[in-house]
Parts: C-alpha cells; sequence; structure tokens
C-alpha cells in the first residue's frame, strides 16, 4: 500500500474506531503535510529518516506540530499491529519544544485607558467583574442574583469549565459593581432588557473597545483574567490561594501558566531581603 492510497482510501479502515471529523480535522493534514515532505511511497519504504526530514520541514506551530506527531505515531501504531509496515518510524522521534507560555497582563493605566474607552455602561460592568474576579467571562455571564449571597459577602461559580463550582470572596471593588448593577433580568450581568449576553458577543466587543483605547493586538478578553492572577502573585499572595480563585483543577496549573510571574516576583523579594546586606559587606 502506497502513501496516498491509505491518505485516499484506506484511512477510515486503518483507524476504523476514530470519527470522521477527527481523520478529517487531523489525521488527514497530518497525513498530506507528510506525504508533502516525504513523497508517495510504499509504506514499508518508509524509514526512521523520513520522519526527521518530515520535522524539519514543517512550518504550522509546535503547538500542532505536536498534534500532528501525536496523530502520526498512533497511526503507525496500527499499521504495525496490522503488519502493514514492520517498523514503527515515529516512535523514536521527539515532541517538538514549545515556547514557554508568558501570561499577558494589562497595567493599571492600560485597564483604566480600556475602561474609559467602554460606552455600554452593563458591558464595563462584565469587564470589570472578570479584572475584580479572574472569573472566566462564561462564569460572570452565568451568574444569577441566587448566587450572590451579599450578608457572607460571598458569591457561588456554578457553570465552571471543570465542572466543579466554588464559593469565591466578594472583594469591596467586586461589591461596588453588584450594587450598582440594576436587577434586569435572572443573571446578574445582561442587557438592559434583561436578555443574556453570549460569551461571543462579551468577546467580539473587548476587541472593539481594546483598539478604541489603543490597546495592543495581543490583548484578548481573558487576558482580564491573567491581569488578575498577575497582580496577586506580584503582591505576594500564595499560588495555592490563588489557583483556588481562578478554579484551575490542579496548583500545576497555575504554576505553568504563570512560572514566569512567579519568578519575577522572586527577583524582587531576594532584592528586597538581601538590599540591608549590601552597605556592611560593600567595599
Amino acid at each position: 500500500m502506497r502513501l496516498t492510497e491509505l491518505l485516499s482510501h484506506s484511512l477510515p479502515v486503518i483507524a476504523s474506531d476514530v470519527s470522521a471529523s477527527t481523520l478529517q480535522r487531523v489525521y488527514s493534514p497530518a497525513l498530506k503535510s507528510f506525504l508533502s515532505a516525504t513523497g508517495d511511497k510504499e509504506l514499508s519504504e518508509y524509514n526512521t529518516s523520513d520522519p526527521l526530514h518530515w520535522k524539519s520541514a514543517l512550518s504550522v506551530s509546535s503547538r500542532t506540530s505536536n498534534i500532528y506527531l501525536r496523530h502520526l505515531k498512533a497511526l503507525w501504531r496500527r499499521l504495525v499491529n496490522r503488519e502493514l509496515v514492520h517498523k514503527d518510524i515515529f516512535r523514536p522521534l521527539p515532541r517538538f519544544k514549545t515556547p514557554q507560555h508568558v501570561p499577558s497582563a494589562l497595567s493599571e493605566d492600560q485597564i483604566r485607558e480600556f475602561i474609559s474607552s467602554v460606552s455600554n455602561s452593563s458591558l464595563k460592568s462584565v469587564f470589570l467583574a472578570c479584572v475584580y474576579t479572574g472569573c472566566r467571562v462564561g462564569e460572570i455571564l452565568a451568574l444569577s442574583w441566587e448566587d450572590i449571597d451579599f450578608a457572607r459577602r460571598v458569591f457561588t461559580v456554578r457553570i465552571t469549565k471543570t465542572r466543579t463550582g466554588r464559593t469565591l470572596p466578594i472583594s469591596r471593588s467586586f461589591l461596588d459593581i453588584l450594587q450598582q448593577v440594576p436587577k434586569a433580568g435572572e443573571t446578574v450581568f445582561c442587557r438592559s432588557d434583561g436578555k443574556r449576553y453570549t460569551v461571543g458577543y462579551v468577546s467580539h466587543s473587548f476587541k472593539k473597545y481594546a483598539r478604541k483605547a489603543g490597546l495592543p493586538d495581543k490583548f484578548r478578553l481573558h487576558h482580564l483574567r491573567s491581569t488578575f492572577a498577575t497582580t496577586l502573585l506580584m503582591k505576594g499572595v500564595d499560588i495555592s490561594k490563588v489557583s483556588k480563585l481562578l478554579g484551575h483543577s490542579s496548583i500545576l496549573i497555575t504554576a505553568t501558566h504563570y512560572s514566569s510571574v512567579m519568578a519575577q516576583n522572586l527577583h524582587s523579594e531576594v532584592d528586597c531581603s538581601t538590599s540591608h546586606l549590601a552597605a556592611p559587606f560593600s567595599a
């Protein structure tokens, strides 16, 4: 069997337990990239140098490259198991190195400029709620008045990415927002007619107001959440507490996302704690 035959006819049979959409979205582009880099041959003619050539020829992101690699590895194992090839040529190939994630946070001046540019008062409340709570925008938009406990000054997030609810404290800044929001509908943050906002609409509105405020194009709605987390970490709040506030399923997720922030904060703490030692030991 040649690679073109696998790609055009036999792939659904070889990977019969894989959905048609996954075959089309991932397996097919991955195989096409391999075909483009190595040429069409009998499957048994490929050797371990071909994946290396494919790897060097890829022009997609490291994240996409690793997705392709993972599925090509899985496919070649299937070919070995079906005795269509004798050697798993992808097994020795390591994952692509991915650049360290550096979270982007807005400065106080950028937050001020952005909020000043928002003419819609209800949307302004949504954006401020994201900044003051660190919640995902979907969590903010799903908040109902029943989720707010003014007496205990806490609110409950019920609809979450991790499907695990959490109860969070209401800061003074967030309390001011809640007290100013009119009760127009079942959800706290909604349109003036009581209809719910969609995440897509709020995200699109953020981009519009961000351009109006002159913010760099890299900023997106989720950066309000990153700003909240970065601010707490830079003020020395323990990462385990920040992780709980963000609703991460594991502290490792928080540490991975904000490792650069923690390192920066550690530098500041070391400089501060050792500055008094400089004078006695100076030349």
